[in-house]
């Protein structure tokens, strides 16, 4: 088979807009993944008992997308969202909240409520 120039043109732009048909469909896949992943949710989406958590750090600015690790009678891993927020139901109980960052680490004690949304706020001392 022998292409001629305009074929190899016309062969040129359906490779490219494929390659960005394959691209622009991982960019939209992952960005979907990476929002499971990190709360997105409100506070009027979560029925108690919940959690919502703000994470601040030394200066008091909001900790984004930091992970966060959650030890009790549910076990939950998850990142902060842009503002910093953690949101999320959980069953009654007693928690441990690990908090890391860069090879940091700190933990807190909650206690979760029936029927109450708990609502705290974590000050890392970076």
């Amino acid at each position: 088979m022998v292409l001629a120039i305009g074929d190899y043109n016309l062969m040129y732009k359906y490779v490219n807009y494929s390659r960005l048909v394959v691209v622009a469909f991982w960019a939209i896949f992952f960005s979907v993944c990476a929002s499971e992943s990190v709360a997105t949710n409100t506070s009027a989406e979560i029925p108690p008992p919940a959690l919502i958590a703000t994470i601040k750090g030394k200066s008091h600015a909001p900790k984004k997308y930091i992970r966060v690790e959650i030890k009790g009678p549910e076990y939950k891993k998850m990142a902060t969202n842009s503002e910093g927020m953690i949101i999320t139901a959980l069953k009654p109980g007693d928690y441990i909240i690990i908090i890391r960052e860069r090879g940091r680490q700190m933990d807190f004690k909650l206690t979760v409520e029936e029927n109450e949304v708990t609502k705290k706020e974590f000050m890392l001392a970076w």
